[in-house]
């Protein structure tokens, strides 16, 4: 997706979920995102599970980048909530966010598996690897 998600696009179902994250995504492209994600990960990231797969796909790289961001300066806050959502959206729209995986993997490839080990327990990411059709390394 090229455009900015609409209302439609993070609100599929019109839960109350959703509706929070309209509220603070609608409008809000890449840049603007990430630097949301970045100000309060756990609380922005539980947004992203709840979107709809679109607007997943397109905030995906927010989520990519603030997660990125944060390791790169010795934080890790964004860790969990990141794997949560990205959990909960291969489970629910594994097809529709499928143009995500290989960002996803890439990013999380990447870091220090001691650090994920710490943060998420030493299966966790691997388990997600394969759902996403990946073999772990």
């Amino acid at each position: 997706m090229s455009r900015l998600p609409t209302k439609d696009d993070i609100s599929v179902f019109g839960s109350l979920d959703e509706g929070a994250a309209v509220s603070h995504f609608l409008g809000l492209d890449i840049a603007a995102a990430t630097v949301l994600l970045i100000k309060n990960p756990s609380y922005y990231f539980e947004d992203m599970m709840w979107m709809g797969p679109k607007a997943f796909s397109y905030y995906c790289k927010s989520g990519i980048q603030c997660l990125q961001t944060g390791l790169k300066q010795g934080d890790d806050e964004a860790l969990f909530p990141f794997i949560a959502a990205v959990e909960f959206q291969v489970d629910h729209y594994h097809d529709a966010i499928r143009s995500t995986f290989d960002g996803i993997r890439e990013c999380l490839i990447s870091i220090d598996p001691k650090i994920l080990d710490l943060e998420v327990g030493p299966t966790r990411v691997p388990n997600l690897l394969r759902k996403m059709g990946f073999t772990p390394n």
